[in-house]
């Protein structure tokens, strides 16, 4: 054979020719096996597995890996088993028709691994729920398991189970690839691990919240079954355990204004929140929330809050009163002065001197008792804004005390009780705002007279180890235990007003404490033996 190409020639002897036909051959039969050839194991390494996806379920892990190990290893069978308390679950791969028995060999293998690994001796006697894919068992193929090897799944340091690799013939890998396997599968469950520990850490931090809440929270299913309530939904229902929770009965002890059973169908279907405000539950009352849960992408269960806002309801409702108590307190002089003035205007060249001097004393009068409410809303605004001003100048604190209560010598008088003035003479000049001081000991003073039908009203100063003190006693009616301490409320002190009729707004106490505590003192109200009532200024001694 000859070849001649741009003034090149050669010529091929027979011998030649078929040496290099020979040479071709070899080259594609190496080519082609090259091409067709399954990757050897020792390409990979032991973090092959970590290309998978990541999977927060055991099981589906399992199966993720399985899949992995089938592209790269060629075994017969491969298997995982879990075992839990009562049963064991076996999934089998099968990439050759094999026996029955080769399955139970499988089994059998498994068992003696994972019992020798720790698992209990009973774990023969549990059920075992077997699953096969891929090729089918076929009792006429003569196969038996000749070799495999295992490896134990550990979660959280716990034996939960293991993967078997099986062959019909004797595994040629060499043992790192083994190695390759047994590394690969620990590290994707060792993270799984990691990640169930973090999930149990925030699931415990969770249940540790909601169960220090002192709002009763629960949660339940699509069936309206309870799956879990905290201790303070425990106490709510009076239940002796969550098993013996009944929607039904407590749907109806719910007011007619919240349908439980239609509320939760409504928050299952439209996987949307309903809040129902101001609801009487054994009479409490609480604000009621309901909550969509969300898993997947559906609705799985709902969650209840019940919100108690018993207090805030209620003071809510002294409020509205006291707005309208206010409303009135305005109303009565502003028509005294306006009636009054109209009479004037109409009539003021009928009337006597002394018809006159009467109407224009009442118009006084009202008007006075406007200016006084005015300025107790006003000092009462300056208080909750820290605005209140003091301006102390030292003065005899005894002097002042007797000509303040001189004042109220004659209204004394004609209620036929007894003023008493004691002071105490250690007592020192004294540094005080004497016009606050005024404000607080008239508005006691007018209170002791108020609530005093007979006998006495004591006003006296002592110094002790408490400081100064300053006390305003009466014989009167007294102040019941459950209201002293609403006295020096703004809006809680309005419910005695109102169970006893008493005219006024009761802002006057309010103004007093807050002038007292802007001296670094404190007022306080105590029993006066046998019968009546002391309000106490203490002062701090300079």
């Amino acid at each position: 054979m000859r070849i001649d190409y741009k003034g090149f020639s050669y010529s091929f002897s027979n011998l030649e020719l078929a040496l290099f036909s020979v040479l071709i051959v070899i080259l594609f039969y190496y080519f082609f096996i090259l091409l067709t050839k399954k990757k050897e194991i020792r390409y990979l390494t032991s973090n092959f597995l970590d290309e998978l996806g990541f999977e927060n379920d055991p099981k589906v892990l399992a199966a993720s890996i399985i899949n992995r190990v089938m592209k790269n290893y060629k075994f017969t069978a491969y298997s995982v088993m879990f075992i839990n308390s009562t049963e064991v679950d076996l999934g089998v791969y099968l990439s050759e028709k094999v026996p029955d028995l080769f399955i139970e060999d499988i089994k059998r293998k498994t068992f003696e691994s994972l019992v020798e690994s720790g698992i209990p001796t009973d774990i023969e006697n549990k059920k075992v729920n077997l699953a096969t894919q891929g090729e089918s068992l076929d009792n006429k193929v003569r196969k038996v398991l000749t070799d495999c090897f295992i490896v134990p799944i550990l979660v959280n340091d716990v034996l939960i189970g293991a993967f078997c690799f099986a062959s019909s013939d004797y595994l040629k890998e060499d043992k790192l690839s083994i190695l390759d396997i047994y590394e690969g599968v620990n590290r994707r469950f060792s993270d799984l691990s990691k990640f169930l520990e973090s999930v149990q850490e925030d699931k415990d931090k969770f249940e540790d919240l909601i169960n220090s809440m002192k709002n009763p929270v629960g949660m339940l299913g699509k069936n309206f079954d309870l799956l879990y309530i905290n201790p303070a939904f425990e106490v709510l229902l009076k239940l002796s355990s969550p098993k013996d929770f009944n929607i039904l009965d407590f749907s109806k002890n719910m007011p007619k204004n919240l349908d439980l059973e239609e509320t939760l169908q409504e928050v299952l279907l439209k996987s949307e929140m309903r809040v129902f405000k101001n609801i009487n539950y054994k009479g409490f009352i609480y604000d009621v929330s309901f909550f969509p849960v969300i898993k997947l992408g559906k609705v799985d269960a709902v969650s209840i809050l019940f919100q108690e806002v018993t207090s805030e309801y209620q003071n809510e409702k002294i409020k509205q009163e006291f707005t309208a108590m206010l409303i009135h307190e305005l109303r009565a002089p502003l028509t005294v002065i306006k009636s009054s003035s109209d009479l004037l205007i109409k009539r003021y060249n009928v009337l006597t001197e002394a018809k006159f001097k009467d109407i224009l004393s009442g118009i006084k009068s009202s008007t006075e008792g406007l200016l006084d409410l005015v300025s107790d809303l006003l000092d009462t605004s300056k208080l909750e804004m820290n605005k209140l001003q003091i301006l102390k100048r030292v003065s005899n604190l005894n002097t002042f005390v007797q000509e303040k209560a001189s004042f109220f010598v004659n209204e004394m008088q004609a209620k036929k009780l007894k003023l008493v003035i004691s002071l105490d003479n250690k007592i020192e000049d004294y540094a005080f705002d004497d016009n606050k001081f005024t404000q607080v000991l008239n508005n006691l003073l007018s209170n002791a007279l108020k609530y005093t039908e007979k006998g006495s009203i004591t006003v006296s100063t002592k110094k002790s180890k408490e400081g100064i003190l300053i006390d305003v006693a009466d014989t009167g009616v007294g102040v019941p235990d459950d209201q002293k301490s609403k006295l020096f409320n703004k809006y809680m002190q309005l419910e005695s007003s109102i169970k006893n009729k008493s005219k006024g707004t009761g802002l006057g106490l309010v103004v007093a404490k807050g002038i007292i505590e802007a001296h670094g003192g404190k007022i306080v109200v105590l029993d006066n033996k046998p019968h009546g009532t002391i309000f106490r200024i203490i002062l701090p001694v300079e």
